[in-house]
């Protein structure tokens, strides 16, 4: 990956590990579940970074809703929040833990992504077919550590999520595979990587400093070098997100 300028911010906010806390300012609460609240998505959003570095990269944020449950709600909300908890087998955290509202997450989650060029890609990919053979998905997501019990979130040495999702010892596993093979858990959880991506400018693309993940293009094409590339994912309450960004191929 080619000069891609990444601020990383608020890195300490997201490690379950006692030691790492306290300069933050976030209170310690007990929680039964992993995730403090859920929003209901409201698009998403793409962007390249910068273009003459390296075109094969698109960015991909979710714009965050409203929040539809919060573990310190009461009534109706706080049903809303137990059910998502209970959809995503986030029962049994219990714990005091380091709590603020970045660990938030999708009260829906994506069941498939589908991504087509408006141009001639290559010979086996005309226009309008699906691409996603061709696309590498990088993300995080909190579900693997859940289903292990709150305990497997050590990443190793994998340097390949410098994108800034954390690190050793935190809660969130990379999720890394073609877009083609991606499953329905793959998608579950994604978690917002405390990273700015600049374009430049010096100005966040993204407002909430964050991004979602990205889908690196691992081909390039042999016919049009200039493609309006489209990203549709479905979510698993029906609902349809799309979004389109230019992308200009080296010669």
């Amino acid at each position: 990956m080619k000069k891609i300028v990444l601020i990383t911010m608020l890195l300490a906010l997201f490690s379950n590990c006692e030691d790492d806390v306290n300069e933050t300012g976030w209170p310690y609460l007990y929680r039964r579940s992993f995730a403090v609240s859920f929003y209901e998505t409201e698009s998403i959003e793409l962007a390249i970074a910068f273009p003459a570095d390296d075109p094969t990269i698109i960015y991909f944020n979710v714009n965050k809703g409203t929040i539809v449950g919060d573990f310190q709600d009461a009534g109706e909300k706080k049903e809303i929040y137990d059910a998502l908890c209970e959809k995503y087998g986030d029962m049994s955290f219990e714990r005091e833990d380091l709590t603020n509202h970045v660990i938030s997450f999708q009260a829906e989650s994506f069941v498939s992504v589908e991504i087509v060029s408006d141009e001639d890609f290559d010979e086996a990919h005309p226009k309008g077919s699906s691409l996603n053979d061709l696309i590498l998905f990088d993300s995080a997501s909190s579900k693997p550590y859940i289903d292990s019990g709150y305990e497997k979130c050590d990443w190793g040495n994998d340097d390949v999520f410098v994108f800034g999702f954390g690190g050793p010892r935190r809660p969130y596993y990379p999720v890394r595979k073609k877009v083609s093979e991606l499953m329905k858990d793959d998608l579950e959880l994604l978690f917002a990587g405390s990273s700015c991506l600049y374009l430049g400018d010096g100005i966040p693309k993204f407002g909430q400093c964050s991004a979602f993940g990205f889908f690196h293009f691992e081909k390039s094409p042999t016919l049009s070098k200039v493609h309006n590339v489209t990203v549709t994912m479905t979510a698993d309450d029906g609902r349809v997100f799309s979004d389109t960004v230019q992308m200009t191929f080296e010669p």
